[in-house]
Parts: structure tokens; sequence; C-alpha cells
């Protein structure tokens, strides 16, 4: 249902030799976990770094915002991201690029991750825009990145506060 080798985000690479492994968990099913390490015998019932931390999370869909500003001249090089995700893994969002919007809607990875590239708007008779990648990372604290015009930013994504 889930594995993990090296769970990180290319910003906050502090996990880098930790491994994360999420699923969505039905009641009353039975669950076979399993640890194992880089090379024979990293990992024993005598091993003192292995963890396992299982945690319920709330039945209920969380909203993260997150303001991006490249330069404070262009306003096209500033936006927002916003993104609901539901109870079952699904999400919808909506990255904002200057005025113009983006909607966008699907499932998170087995690790919790998403990958989206967004084709920006263009005139009519102009040729198509270099596509912007938009990385999140939507377990723990969340975090996101943003690839376009050879630009990268990334930054936190927390839970938006009501």
């Amino acid at each position: 249902m889930a594995s993990n080798n090296n769970h990180t985000t290319e910003y906050f690479s502090e996990n880098a030799s930790l491994s994360k492994a999420t699923f969505y968990a039905k009641a009353g099913a039975t669950y076979h976990i399993a640890v194992d390490g880089a090379y024979e015998g990293t990992v024993s019932p005598q091993s003192s770094n292995t963890q396992l931390r299982l945690r319920q999370l709330a039945a209920r869909s969380v909203t993260r915002r997150a303001v991006w500003r490249y330069n404070s001249v262009t306003p096209d090089e500033s936006g927002q991201i916003t993104l609901t995700t539901t109870i079952s893994g699904g999400y919808s969002g909506v990255f904002q690029r200057g005025a113009v919007k983006y909607p966008f809607t699907g499932n998170f990875d087995r690790d919790g991750t998403t990958v989206r590239s967004i084709n920006p708007k263009v005139a009519v008779g102009q040729p198509p825009a270099v596509p912007i990648t938009l990385r999140i990372d939507g377990a723990g604290v969340g975090q996101y990145s943003l690839e376009m015009d050879q630009i990268i930013l990334g930054n936190e994504f927390p839970r938006q506060i009501v």
C-alpha cells in the first residue's frame, strides 16, 4: 500500500536519511508493516535507529495557503497557491500568477506529495509558454516548490488559520 526510501523535498532536506510512508487505513482491516534497511543487518530487533510512529489523522478537509513573490516590480512574478485536501487523499486548488488563476484537482501519491504542470495562458497567436511545475508536499507541515521561467521558489505551505 505504501513505501518510501529517503523522504525529503528539495528545500527541506534535514530528513534526507529518514523514510516516511502514508496510507489511508480502513476500520477493522489488518495491516502488516515491514521495515528494512539499505544494507543487510542495518535493521534488526536490536536496532536503536528505527522508529515506528502511527498517527490517526482527523477525518476532515484541510486548506493550505501560500503567497509567493519573485520580483515586486512585475505583477506576473507574484501570486498565491490555495489547496484544499479531502479526507480520501484528493485535493482541489488554485494557482494564481499575477491576476490569472489556474484551478487544478487530483490525488496525492502514496507519500502525500503531488506534481502538477500548469500551462500559462498566452494571447491568441502567440507561441505556447513554458509550463509551470508545481510540487506540493501535503503531509505534515507542508511545503511547495514552484519552477517557472528558470526560477525555482519554495517555502512552507502551512494550514490556513481561520
